[in-house]
């Protein structure tokens, strides 16, 4: 049967198919198994791809929130670094002010009195103490700076 259809096929220029209707179907079936495989193998390469998207766009918004995270950080640090600067500032013109008055106290010293000298070593203390007060101030907010920088680091 084979060969006639064969023949008739090529007599007649292709008008007339050699294949039965037997060996269209296995061949229509065989394609549509491939057919099938290919649609598994794009729907499996598909999700993968979309996971990994997914991945990524994950990755990505994390990076933008650390680095979010760390300008804000570090406008902190400026903020902390310009007020220390300040701490420093202050507690140096203190310093200043304080050695001025106890120069100036132990100048009076050695013209006045007894009751003179211990006024001078009152005002003496007295500016020692604001400049010990001011020392301690920027201790304290270095400690401060410190321990608010170490909290965000951990």
């Amino acid at each position: 049967m084979g060969i006639i259809r064969k023949t008739l096929s090529v007599t007649t220029l292709g008008l007339v198919g050699w294949k039965s209707k037997k060996e269209l179907l296995t061949e229509a079936e065989a394609d549509l198994a491939a057919t099938r495989a290919d649609l598994e193998q794009t729907s499996a390469l598909r999700a993968a791809l979309a996971e990994r998207l997914e991945t990524v766009e994950h990755d990505l918004k994390g990076s933008e929130l650390d680095a979010l995270q760390s300008a804000k950080d570090a406008r902190k640090d400026e903020r902390r670094r310009v007020r220390r600067e300040k701490a420093e500032a202050q507690a140096a013109r203190a310093r200043k002010q304080a050695e001025a008055r106890a120069e100036e106290a132990r100048a009076r010293l050695q013209k006045t009195s007894k009751s003179a000298r211990k006024a001078a070593d009152r005002a003496r203390k007295k500016a020692e103490h604001f400049a010990d007060d001011a020392r301690h101030q920027v201790d304290d907010v270095t400690k401060t700076v410190r321990k608010k920088r170490k909290k965000l680091r951990s």
